[in-house]
């Protein structure tokens, strides 16, 4: 017997391949816009001007307790760190408190969860293939947020360089 019922898995994931790909590529584009900011940041020289900024005691001592200085600013990748961490965060965790509610309340809503417990299927398959999908979904989103960023840095951090 096995755990997982691919049927119900390969149809969960393709029914939420839509919701998944407007949310990957929202978030995606999200990434990058914010990485584009960074020559910017670079080329206006902003950094000098907020070198004054953090030369007070207070916003030192702020900085510090965030775990930010200039110095991280300055560099792409600390600067995507700074920048995009929250929003990656906040984006993702609603796609994922969105899909596992559409996952549980579409089944309510249809009747399709009274329609599986009267087939062959245990519901220990069913909450397993749901929660499988469930969990793809999280994955894949995670690696693209991986490749946007890695990306928007190879695009960017060399425009910063090269002004």
């Amino acid at each position: 017997m096995t755990i997982i019922n691919t049927n119900l898995y390969l149809k969960e994931l393709k029914r939420y391949r839509k919701f998944f790909l407007a949310w990957s590529i929202s978030i995606g584009v999200l990434i990058v816009m914010e990485l584009a900011f960074y020559h910017i940041f670079m080329d206006e020289d902003m950094a000098k001007m907020m070198a004054t900024f953090f030369e007070n005691p207070f916003m030192k001592n702020m900085m510090t307790v965030f775990g930010t200085n200039l110095d991280v600013l300055t560099n792409a990748l600390g600067y995507y760190a700074t920048r995009s961490a929250i929003y990656i965060m906040l984006l993702g965790t609603f796609f994922s408190i969105m899909l596992a509610g559409k996952i549980l309340a579409r089944e309510e809503h249809e009747k399709t969860a009274e329609f599986l417990l009267a087939k062959p299927v245990t519901r220990l398959e069913v909450v397993w293939s749901k929660l499988t999908a469930f969990l793809t979904y999280l994955f894949l989103l995670s690696v693209m947020i991986l490749v946007s960023g890695s990306i928007g840095l190879e695009i960017f951090k060399g425009k910063a360089n090269t002004a």
